[in-house]
């Protein structure tokens, strides 16, 4: 066992004291349940990860298929590097 100090907002302290109170505990063994449970949820994996939500972009010109933005890209890139040798000549 190891004593330490903790600063708590008094909201906070209040809240265990009170919760120590109903539950007729220590406010030591409170908080280490406290601690303990919040530290088991965090490590567990309980929160679920975030998903982004995908949706079809539909096509701009027949030949190019939004869905695959980098066949796009590369086409477009194309047809500008071939412009600029053009106005080169």
């Amino acid at each position: 066992m190891m004593r330490t100090t903790v600063d708590l907002d008094p909201d906070l302290l209040e809240q265990l004291r009170v919760l120590a109170v109903k539950r007729r505990v220590s406010f030591k063994q409170l908080l280490n349940e406290a601690l303990r449970s919040a530290l088991a949820k965090r490590g567990s994996g309980a929160s679920t990860p975030y998903v982004m939500p995908s949706f079809r972009m539909g096509t701009v010109r027949e030949e190019f298929d939004l869905d695959k933005a980098l066949s796009l890209a590369d086409a477009l890139e194309t047809a500008e590097v071939a412009a600029e040798l053009e106005r080169r000549k």
